[in-house]
């Protein structure tokens, strides 16, 4: 009897101990960065490239660029363990966040310690007669209406949610609605003349304007939105929380540690932005975007998928 008491104590013993102190952490041999190439693709993926540069000598480990199509795809890629860390939007964030448990990392701030936002825009051609949102909402049945992506923050959930606000649902209140698949090509659709009404965020017009795709003259602005939290860089929840710490730091000194990739890589993303060469990352905590979930929690998202 005493014998056998003794071996479940040491069975005891052992178990307590390998609980508190796994042998087996969960950490990756080779880390799967995805993102979502933008309207500019080339420029996209050669900062992507640098940055994983720099994170793999950071990391002493090997990093593999992921380039999906859209928000889903990283979604469902990280769901089932293909992708360990990836940039989000706010709410492709939040989605991600709750079916594949990410977590946001990181996002970029200005000097100032205050975390960068950008805007919401709904444009009109500025050859058509709808110039203020009472044209639009007096015409609204005979427009047709561009949103981005179903997963866009700024270029759908947004625009959505105030577009709903005001009596204008958008699939019962438009003559048409469609998802471009990009800002630019929501933009430039518009500029086109194949919809009347587009929805994109306020940083990919600016691009396109300093580039020379659009003018200023060839749109008008309806409606600008409060500040939009940034997009994060996110990483699986299961990972190990030392490891996850590692990468978050990486994240939080590429500004200094690799200064040249940093810069080309903000005024990439931020072109036309003279404060650009200023911002850098910063942590960013899973209630920065509790606004935006506020807004996904009103809306049935799975039957929106379901008409993309």
């Amino acid at each position: 009897m005493k014998n056998l008491l003794l071996c479940l104590l040491c069975l005891t013993l052992i178990y307590s101990c390998s609980s508190n102190n796994p042998t087996h952490k969960n950490i990756p041999k080779a880390l799967v960065f995805a993102v979502i190439p933008s309207d500019d693709y080339t420029g996209t993926i050669r900062h992507a490239e640098d940055i994983c540069t720099y994170l793999e000598k950071k990391l002493n480990m090997k990093i593999i660029l992921y380039k999906a199509t859209d928000y889903t795809a990283v979604i469902e890629a990280m769901k089932s363990n293909k992708v360990q860390i990836a940039h989000f939007g706010p709410f492709s964030y939040v989605l991600a966040n709750k079916k594949a448990g990410a977590e946001s990392m990181v996002c970029v701030g200005e000097k100032t310690g205050v975390f960068h936002s950008y805007k919401s825009l709904i444009l009109s051609n500025s050859n058509s007669k709808i110039k203020t949102l009472d044209d639009l909402k007096a015409n609204s049945n005979n427009l047709t209406l561009s949103f981005v992506d179903p997963a866009s923050t700024s270029g759908h959930l947004v625009p959505r949610a105030f577009l709903t606000s005001i009596g204008l649902d958008p699939e019962s209140k438009f003559k048409q609605m469609i998802f471009a698949t990009s800002h630019g090509a929501s933009i430039l659709t518009l500029i086109s003349g194949k919809v009347d009404i587009a929805a994109a965020g306020d940083t990919y017009l600016q691009r396109l304007i300093v580039n020379g795709k659009v003018k200023q003259s060839d749109f008008s602005i309806l409606w600008t939105s409060a500040p939009i939290p940034p997009d994060p860089i996110c990483i699986q929840k299961d990972l190990d929380p030392g490891f996850k710490q590692k990468v978050k730091e990486a994240f939080l000194a590429i500004s200094t540690e690799a200064p040249e990739i940093w810069k080309s890589y903000m005024r990439f993303e931020y072109t036309g932005d003279q404060n650009a060469d200023t911002y850098s990352y910063m942590e960013a905590s899973d209630s920065l975007y509790n606004s935006v979930r506020k807004i996904f929690d009103a809306i049935d998202y799975e039957s929106l998928i379901k008409r993309k």
